[in-house]
């Protein structure tokens, strides 16, 4: 079996450096297992700030139902 190919989320570079890899989350596929979405641990500052506060409230500093 062939080893899971990972794909930074930011930039569409291979992530080489699994101890460099971070997982944000796994994308459900419709006739499929669906696959996990990593990003470089330098690109995953940026990528959750971009999340809307309902997805990350920690990360945005809390959303309007979050002190």
């Amino acid at each position: 079996m062939s080893e899971t190919r990972r794909v930074c989320r930011y930039c569409d570079e291979p992530v080489a450096d699994l101890d460099g890899a971070v997982f944000l989350w796994h994308e459900p596929g419709l006739l499929g297992p669906g696959r996990d979405i990593y990003t470089h641990r330098v690109h995953a500052d940026i990528l959750v700030s971009r999340l809307p506060p309902v997805l990350a409230p920690q990360a945005q500093g809390g959303g309007r139902d979050h002190p």
